[in-house]
């Protein structure tokens, strides 16, 4: 169900702003890309991504038990665009068609099957592999993980972090979080995992402020540490309703 290919990269000039938060984190917005007789809130950040705006059917004064979240369905329609030849879906559509289950937002479990169905249905512009869902016991592993995995494989995401540096692929990994204690989970997409270094721990201050995340998320490419990204996807289980969770959920497109 391929909606678009990219057009020719003509981008509506808007106000970029950047947003610093403590502990070294920024948030910076994506350039919204002009589309012809189609209609998708999605942006082209600086270095090269993209990142779909999150739609929602939470509006005005409704109560917030009534949000349906599609924060999964972004995050699948990212990285379609990054496995399936920089082709562009539309959450709004995908999501009702391949990751609706009963719960508020989307289940692990939903995400993985609905990714698979997604791609086998666009198996002439996706490159070939499966869709997994994996999680660790731990901090380090989770972000040695993430590492290897948004390094790896096909993409046809090709990354430059700056002006100065190098073109190198970008194999975007979901990541499943919570800020506040496992009462609201988020989905977001991971694109690379700056300064790591296996033989330094999190808690030393000055490599705390190295280690970084960068992922796309509400059209914006984001940044926080090592250290406060992995305390995020500890909390998934910490809610009363979420206590079944694991703990470090992401999931990898393996070729």
């Amino acid at each position: 169900m391929l909606d678009i290919k990219e057009p020719m990269k003509k981008l509506i000039t808007i106000m970029t702003f950047m947003i610093f938060i403590p502990n070294y984190s920024f948030a910076k917005r994506c350039e919204t890309i002009e589309f012809k007789n189609f209609a998708a809130n999605v942006g082209r950040c600086d270095d090269g991504t993209i990142s779909f705006a999150q739609p929602t059917t939470y509006k005005g004064k409704e109560k917030k038990s009534n949000y349906e979240g599609l924060c999964g369905a972004v995050a699948a329609a990212n990285a379609f665009h990054a496995y399936c030849d920089n082709y562009f879906v539309i959450p709004e559509k995908i999501g009702p068609k391949y990751f609706y289950d009963i719960t508020p937002g989307i289940r692990p479990d939903t995400l993985v099957s609905g990714l698979n169905k997604l791609f086998k249905n666009n198996s002439e512009n996706c490159l070939s592999g499966k869709w997994h869902h994996y999680f660790t016991k731990n901090r380090w592993d989770f972000i040695s993980f993430l590492s290897s995995a948004v390094s790896s494989g096909k993409t046809y995401w090709q990354r430059t972090p700056s002006e100065n540096s190098a073109l190198y692929n970008s194999s975007p990994v979901i990541v499943l979080i919570s800020k506040n204690n496992g009462d609201v989970l988020h989905y977001v997409t991971v694109v690379d995992v700056d300064m790591y270094d296996r033989t330094r721990d999190f808690d030393d201050d000055k490599y705390a402020k190295d280690c970084k995340v960068i992922y796309n998320d509400f059209q914006s490419q984001k940044s926080t540490t090592c250290k406060r990204f992995a305390s995020w996807a500890r909390q998934v289980n910490d809610g009363t309703w979420t206590s079944w969770m694991h703990e470090y959920n992401y999931f990898k497109f393996v070729q």
